[in-house]
């Protein structure tokens, strides 16, 4: 579950109930007033409850796993696993191809899937896009209950909608999928802003969300909201919230022409190309005023060139240009002119209207492809990442659904013990897998580099304070 960095870091329904008591209250004219019809409040309710029966068996819950390495030349047997993360999905095509989002499957080595049958499969992955943050994965069964996808351009904000998914990683447990209810809050939001505050290098597109009052915890990533027909119209994605659990603001990857064609190009295992003009945009404030007193659209503003050679330099393009047709489509916004340019074929000659200096003018762009995302770098400690041998243990760093999985906080984080090798010191000083180090010498560790601090100091002993106050002391 992506939530707003600096918020933390990836409900008022009264609306609804007082409109509806409002309508149900008129009656007949001249009749006492009713405060609500229970067959008119029954039939809402049953029509809530068959669509969430119809559309469960379509919607799978999805758990991934890392592998922790051992020292080269050592084997012993099953490799270790430490859980990853878990998220949802939805069965797009009978045969078990299943959409979730990109995120949900990050760093992941094993990918473990409970259909609504409780029958769990690994999954393999088809494609994944890291830009769009969709991912399509398969599972050997079949034939699947498969949902139908809608079209956001039949959605309008106040319309129901409903999420169906595996908040919390529950839903794995036995298959049954949990629903929740609530309206379409808004349309068209971007957020590519503040969801990708953590990592400069992160390049995923937020934009043009559907915003949405259901309630959405951790879990839900990867699973689909519908619409009040049971159709899919998003792909939930991320919350904005204080406390990392539903606040009233879900966001979903909207379904429309844009992502159905990048949908089709994942489940045929092909890599989704960009358009890429090698800009940074924004949305003008104002309209741009040209000769003659006319306005222009509002367009997108050219806030920064990326490159010195590129197909903004090559066109002439400058920053403080106002881009306001781009292809022959009409640009009124920043988020706009990035998703016309993405979906725009690499390569393609565009031609581009902007305004400069108050001149409405034209030149024609080439598009390049857009370059993929460069994670940073970071070091491998020992034999895998995030993992280390000590002692004859094997120790590996808490991340947050490892910490949600053992129900702990983040003031319980600490390094887990995932293996002890027999007649080791660790073995023999009482340390035993799954213990959790919170200090080392009376330091505070929460990762191993941490812990890798207090080893360089080449102390005479290891005291070691464990989650739950035991103590294990370890010669040097």
């Amino acid at each position: 579950m992506r939530v707003r960095a600096y918020l933390r870091r990836r409900l008022g329904r009264g609306g609804l109930g007082a409109g509806l008591l409002l309508v149900l209250a008129a009656g007949a004219p001249g009749a006492p007033p009713e405060l609500y019809r229970v067959p008119d409040l029954k039939a809402l309710q049953n029509t809530f409850a068959d669509l969430a029966q119809r559309v469960k068996p379509s919607v799978v819950a999805i758990r991934t796993y890392r592998h922790l390495g051992l020292p080269s030349g050592q084997s012993q047997g099953r490799i270790p696993q430490m859980p990853n993360t878990f998220g949802s999905g939805v069965i797009i095509r009978s045969d078990g191809l299943i959409l979730t989002n990109q995120h949900v499957l990050e760093d992941a080595d094993v990918i473990k899937v409970v259909l609504f049958n409780r029958n769990e499969y690994e999954a393999r992955i088809i494609q994944r896009d890291v830009r769009s943050d969709l991912a399509v994965i398969k599972i050997d069964a079949k034939p699947l209950r498969t949902a139908t996808l809608g079209d956001v351009q039949n959605v309008r904000v106040g319309y129901w909608c409903f999420v169906v998914g595996n908040p919390f990683g529950i839903a794995y447990r036995d298959g049954n999928p949990a629903v929740t209810y609530g309206n379409i809050a808004a349309l068209g939001r971007n957020l590519t802003g503040d969801l990708n505050t953590n990592d400069p290098n992160d390049t995923r597109y937020y934009g043009d969300l559907l915003e949405t009052s259901t309630p959405i915890n951790p879990g839900n990533s990867g699973g689909p909201l519908f619409d009040i027909d049971g159709r899919v119209i998003g792909i939930v994605t991320a919350i904005i919230s204080r406390s990392g659990i539903t606040e009233g603001a879900g966001f979903a990857i909207p379904i429309c022409a844009r992502t159905r064609r990048i949908i089709d190009t994942l489940a045929a295992g092909e890599q989704v190309r960009y358009g890429y003009l090698g800009v940074e945009v924004d949305t003008a404030p104002v309209s741009a005023t040209v000769p003659g007193g006319e306005s222009a659209p509002r367009g997108a503003l050219i806030s920064r060139i990326n490159e010195t050679e590129g197909p903004a330099v090559e066109a002439d393009l400058r920053p403080n240009d106002v881009i306001t047709e781009f292809a022959g489509v009409a640009i009124e916004s920043g988020d706009q002119l990035v998703r016309v340019v993405g979906m725009t074929p690499v390569g393609a000659q565009a031609k581009v209207r902007f305004v400069r200096g108050g001149a409405l003018r034209e030149t024609v762009v080439t598009l390049a492809e857009r370059p993929l995302p460069r994670r940073p770098f970071q070091p491998v400690a020992d034999s895998g990442i995030g993992t280390m041998r000590w002692k004859g243990a094997l120790l590996a760093e808490m991340n947050d659904a490892t910490l949600r999985l053992r129900r702990l906080t983040r003031s319980e984080s600490g390094i887990v013990v995932m293996k002890v090798d027999r007649d080791s010191a660790a073995r023999k000083a009482g340390l035993k897998p799954q213990d959790i180090i919170l200090r080392c010498n009376g330091v505070r560790v929460r990762n191993l580099a941490d812990f890798a601090e207090v080893r360089a100091r080449n102390p005479r002993h290891f005291k070691l304070d464990l989650l739950g106050g035991k103590t294990v002391r370890l010669p040097r």
